[in-house]
Parts: structure tokens; C-alpha cells; sequence
């Protein structure tokens, strides 16, 4: 069945990159570094006004950084800090839907809200990473959780990321 016209299979954080780099946060800008947070945590690169995925296809996994290491070596991956379903791990709630989640951050003192502070705080600092070590100027964030939580959770973000980012002016 012929539709006319090309179509491109793609990850779903890399197509919305690639939309706020063409039409939103970052059509003025030409590097963009997308973070998506919901189930998981998924990330797009644009690099030079082209999609980037690396020798390896994984460029943009950026949930799959490693965030923590105890020390008997066992690691874990900033998506099981961050995402619903790290989250959900965490807290023990297994059921906990995202609305919730959204409740339970205005929840002064929660258990859930302590997680997601955490999380905020562990996403702020692995984004300064990635900016300071590829010299970006535009990062988006979106996703399911950023979208229930808000400006109050991107600011959080942004306020780690503002202390762990070099150089310290980089970005406003």
C-alpha cells in the first residue's frame, strides 16, 4: 500500500529532537540535546543540524548513563533514579501512575516527592555532563513526567544543572 510520500522509522525522542530543533525550542540553534522523561528516560541529539546517532546507534541513550555505583560494584542507570518506572521501583508502589506521581510531589515531605528530588537532582547533573562535554546550547525537556510536574521539577533540574555545568555561563 503506497502512501505517497517518504516515511522514516524512528526512536520517538529522536523524531521529537529533530521537531523542536525544526520548528521549537531549538530552530535558532545548531545543536539541540532532547531529554525525555516518562517510563523511561530517552535523549536526542542533534549535532550540526543533523541527527546523531553515533558509529554505534546509540548516541542519545541517555537514561543508560550510569548514575550511581556502590561499593560492592554493583551500578545503576540514571533511568532507575528518574523515570515512572525507576520511580515506581524505588517507592514500592508498582502501580504508581504518573497523575499520582504528580500528587505526591506537591506532598511536602512524601516519600515519592524525596524521590523525585533525587531523581531531579541526578538529571541536572548528568545533562551538565553531556553539555559540558559537547559544548550545546539548547537542551529540551520533555516527556510524562516533566509534563505532570511542570516548571517547579524543570527548575529543579535546571538549578543542579546550573551548579555542575561548565563553563559556569555557558547558558541562560
Amino acid at each position: 500500500h503506497k502512501l505517497g510520500c517518504p516515511v522514516v522509522i524512528e526512536n520517538d525522542v529522536t523524531a521529537a529532537a529533530w521537531g523542536e530543533f525544526m520548528y521549537g525550542a531549538g530552530k535558532d540553534s545548531d545543536s539541540l540535546f532532547a531529554v525525555w522523561i516518562g517510563t523511561g528516560i530517552g535523549g536526542g541529539l542533534i549535532l550540526n543540524g543533523q541527527v546523531w546517532r553515533g558509529s554505534l546507534g546509540t548516541a542519545g541513550e541517555f537514561g543508560m548513563g550510569i548514575s550511581e555505583q556502590d561499593p560492592q560494584g554493583d551500578r545503576r542507570v540514571l533511568e532507575e533514579f528518574s523515570s515512572r518506572s525507576g520511580i515506581r521501583s524505588i517507592s514500592g508502589i508498582p502501580s504508581l501512575s504518573t497523575s499520582e506521581i504528580g500528587k505526591a510531589f506537591l506532598e511536602q515531605g512524601s516519600p515519592v516527592q524525596s524521590i523525585l528530588l533525587e531523581g531531579a537532582s541526578r538529571v541536572g547533573t548528568a545533562i551538565a555532563n553531556v553539555i559540558t562535554l559537547l559544548s550545546l546550547d539548547t537542551v529540551v525537556l520533555g516527556g510524562g513526567i516533566v509534563e505532570e510536574l511542570g516548571q517547579p521539577y524543570i527548575d529543579l533540574i535546571r538549578k543542579q544543572f546550573e551548579t555542575d555545568v561548565f563553563p559556569k555561563h555557558c547558558c541562560n
